[in-house]
C-alpha cells in the first residue's frame, strides 16, 4: 500500500508529523500482528454499589494508535491517504477500523461534534508545543469516556480550543493495551523499538518547550529505563544508517531521563470521577495551567476568569500568503469611524493605538505572532485583558479560512463584559465577511490596496 502524505490537507495536519506515523506504522504495516490475551478484574452494580465479580481473560489487538485531528470521522483526520485509493481501499478500511475502535458517530450539530471541532490531535502540533506524555493508548473505543475527560480537562484550561492548538498528546508505548498500571502488558521488544523510534522522531521534530509527564511514565523512567535502553540496543541493524538510528534512540532515552529534572513536570491525567466535567475536571485543568506556567511554556488564564468569548470564521477567496500580508498591514484596517496606528513593524512587542471620536485613545500591543498562521493583539484594562486572536488556515492555494476570537479575561473582566458583548458580538459576523470581501478585491486588483 502506497501512502502519500502530500495528499493530506495541510490546513489540518502537520505533514512532517504525519509522515512519522505513516512510515512507522502504516507503510511498515504494524496492524493485526501484535494481539495478546490479558486479564482484567470485572465488576457489576448491585443495589447501586460496585461489586467485584471475578477475573476475566480478554483479547487486545495490540495495534498502533495515535490521536486523530477533529473527531476521527474521516481518513484524512487520521493522516491516511493513498495515491491509488481504489486499490488500497481494503487496507485503508482495515487501518481506519482499528484506529477508530468502535468510534461513536458524531452527528453534525451535536454537542459532541461541536466540542471536538478543531481538535489538533497527534498530527497537527508544531515546533515549540507542549508534549503531554502518557503511558500507552487504551484498549477501548474512540472516543472513550476517559478521552472525553481528557478533552474536558484541556478545555477547562482555555475554552474554544486555544490551549489544544499548542498541545501534542503522545504515548511512551504506541500500541494499545491495558492502562491501569505501567507494567506495559503485551509489549514485545519489537513493539518497544518501534515505539521509541517514533517518540524520538516526534521530539526531534516538535522540539517541545515543555513536557507534562504522567505519573505512570515517571515511575517507568525511574525504575524501568535501563531495561528499555537495553531493549532498544538489541535491535538488529542491517546497515550503518540503521545502526546510527539505534544509537540516536538510545541517546534520546537517556536525554529523556535527564530532562525530567529540567523542563518536565508531573501532572494528573484523569479525574477519579465526575465524567461530566465538574469541579474535579476544573481542578485538574488548573493544575496543568499551573505546571505549564511554572515551566515557562505559556501564559494561561483560568476558566473562571474568562467573562466573554466570541468567535467567528469565514472563508476568503485569497491565497493564504496574501491573507496574512493583507491583515498584518494596519493600513488595511478599515472600520469607520475608528482609526488605527502601529508604532513599528508588525511583530511581538510592537504597540498600537485605536482612535475613536470623542473618546480617549485605546492602546494595545502585538502579544504573539506566528508568521503565516496567527497573531494575537492584547488590550490591557483595569485588572482585565481584552485579546483579539486571528488565525489563518489554508484551505487551498487560493482559499483561506479566517478566524477571529475575542476573549475578555481577568479578575475584573465582568465589569467590562456587557460593553464588550454589545460592541463586538452583533457586528463580528458582518465584519468578518466584509474583511474577506476586501481581501478578495485587493488580491484581484493590487492597485486598490490602501
Amino acid at each position: 500500500m502506497a501512502i502519500r502524505a502530500d495528499l493530506l490537507p495541510t490546513s489540518l495536519i502537520n505533514i512532517d508529523l504525519a509522515k512519522i506515523f505513516l512510515a512507522e506504522f502504516v507503510a511498515d504495516f504494524e496492524f493485526g500482528r501484535h494481539g495478546f490475551d490479558y486479564q482484567r478484574k470485572k465488576y457489576k452494580r448491585v443495589s447501586g454499589k460496585r461489586q467485584f465479580v471475578g477475573v476475566v481473560t480478554e483479547r487486545c489487538s495490540g495495534d498502533p494508535w495515535w490521536w486523530p485531528t477533529e473527531n476521527g470521522e474521516s481518513e484524512e483526520q487520521w493522516a491516511l491517504a493513498s495515491d491509488n485509493h481504489a486499490a488500497d481501499r481494503a487496507t485503508l478500511t482495515e487501518v481506519l477500523t482499528s484506529l477508530r475502535g468502535g468510534i461513536t458517530t458524531f452527528d453534525t450539530g451535536t454537542r459532541k461534534a461541536e466540542a471536538w471541532r478543531g481538535f489538533p490531535g497527534s498530527v497537527a502540533a508544531h515546533a515549540g508545543c507542549c508534549i503531554v506524555l502518557s503511558t500507552r493508548p487504551s484498549i477501548g473505543e474512540f472516543p472513550s469516556p476517559n478521552t472525553i475527560k481528557l478533552y474536558d480537562v484541556l478545555a477547562a484550561v482555555w475554552p474554544g480550543g486555544e490551549f489544544l492548538r499548542h498541545v501534542h498528546v503522545a504515548d511512551l508505548s504506541k500500541f494499545r493495551g491495558p492502562t491501569q498500571d505501567s507494567d506495559f502488558e503485551g509489549m514485545t521488544k519489537q513493539m518497544w523499538q518501534k515505539s521509541i523510534r517514533c517518540l524520538r522522531r516526534e521530539f526531534e521534530l516538535l522540539k517541545p518547550e515543555a513536557t507534562l509527564i504522567m505519573p505512570g511514565v515517571e515511575r517507568f523512567l525511574i525504575g524501568g529505563l535501563s531495561d528499555l535502553i537495553s531493549t532498544v540496543a538489541s535491535a538488529s541493524a542491517e546497515n550503518a544508517d540503521e545502526k546510527a538510528e539505534i544509537t540516536r534512540d538510545m541517546a534520546f532515552l537517556r536525554l529523556l531521563r535527564a530532562r525530567r529534572k529540567h523542563y518536565m513536570d508531573q501532572a494528573p491525567y484523569w479525574a477519579p470521577g465526575n465524567p461530566k466535567g465538574g469541579d474535579e475536571q476544573k481542578e485538574i485543568g488548573h493544575s496543568w495551567c499551573d505546571k505549564l506556567t511554572k515551566l515557562g511554556f505559556v501564559r494561561l488564564k483560568r476558566m473562571n476568569a474568562i467573562a466573554v468569548h466570541l468567535e467567528y470564521s469565514v472563508e476568503a477567496d485569497v491565497s493564504p500568503a496574501f491573507a496574512w500580508r493583507f491583515r498584518t498591514d494596519v493600513a488595511n484596517w478599515k472600520d469607520p469611524p475608528a482609526e488605527f496606528a502601529l508604532d513599528g513593524p508588525f511583530e511581538e512587542g510592537s504597540c498600537g493605538t485605536t482612535l475613536l471620536p470623542g473618546r480617549e485613545p485605546l492602546h494595545w500591543r502585538v502579544a504573539e505572532v506566528r508568521p503565516g498562521k496567527s497573531f494575537v493583539l492584547e488590550m490591557q484594562l483595569d485588572r482585565a485583558t481584552l485579546a483579539f486572536e486571528w488565525r489563518f488556515d489554508d484551505l487551498s492555494e487560493h482559499r483561506t479560512k479566517l478566524t477571529q476570537r475575542i476573549v475578555l479575561a481577568g479578575d475584573n473582566a465582568k465589569a467590562y463584559a456587557g460593553q464588550v458583548e454589545a460592541e463586538f458580538g452583533p457586528n463580528l459576523p458582518d465584519g468578518m465577511r466584509r474583511i474577506a470581501a476586501e481581501m478578495a478585491a485587493a488580491e484581484k486588483n493590487p492597485s486598490s490596496t490602501h
